[in-house]
């Protein structure tokens, strides 16, 4: 068994358990059978939680999370980490969702993270050919179950209700600020939906699609 509290702290651990399934039980962690397309990061933890460093997923997360840090926002972070695996730069993904932040241009509306995992999906198995059918149901069904996830996760998917306060309200904006909402509540908000949205196409993957 590993102890738990160190354990993403030492980067030369991770890469020591680089490929396999780990789950934490009572604070620790325990290997537990072959890879599987699935992780968590940082922060908040369930009872049991499968962890897997391959594929660059654990740097996808401390991407993400570095994103937040420097002051870019939910859907910004995610595009940023993402983008480029599907030809678009850093700095166009960075642009192309700014508009995405706190329930889409400051509305409190639908998270910018879900916004832009569901434009991932779109990069990834979208088309521009009006007739594929079979490439439309496959972006509508992972979309639809993103939401679906997400919001029994959280119980909303409109930033408002996920924050308890409303970003357009000017008392309320000050008070997400004060007590620094976006990076205590935000960065769960969008690492659970990168996580989502990995684990979605890995299984994808899986079928062969």
């Amino acid at each position: 068994m590993i102890p738990w509290p160190g354990l993403l702290r030492n980067k030369n651990e991770i890469t020591r358990m680089s490929g396999f399934v780990y789950v934490i039980e009572q604070g620790a962690i325990s290997r537990t059978g072959e890879p599987e397309a699935v992780f968590q990061p940082h922060g908040q933890y369930d009872e049991r939680i499968k962890i897997v460093c391959k594929n660059g997923i654990m740097s996808k997360i401390e991407d993400i999370r570095a994103n937040l840090t420097t002051g870019y926002n939910c859907g910004q972070a995610i595009m940023a980490a993402f983008a480029e695996d599907y030809g678009i730069s850093r700095e166009t993904a960075i642009k192309m969702s700014m508009n995405l932040g706190a329930g889409c241009a400051f509305r409190g509306e639908l998270c910018g993270a879900v916004s832009a995992a569901l434009l991932i999906y779109g990069l990834h198995y979208g088309t521009d050919q009006v007739n594929d059918e079979l490439k439309q149901e496959i972006v509508f069904h992972l979309s639809s179950e993103h939401l679906n996830e997400f919001k029994e996760l959280f119980g909303s998917l409109n930033c408002r209700e996920l924050l308890g306060l409303d970003v357009k309200n000017p008392d309320d904006f000050l008070r997400i600020n004060e007590d620094d909402l976006f990076r205590l509540k935000c960065t769960r908000f969008v690492s659970e939906s990168a996580r989502i949205l990995v684990r979605k196409i890995e299984e994808m993957k899986s079928k062969n699609y």
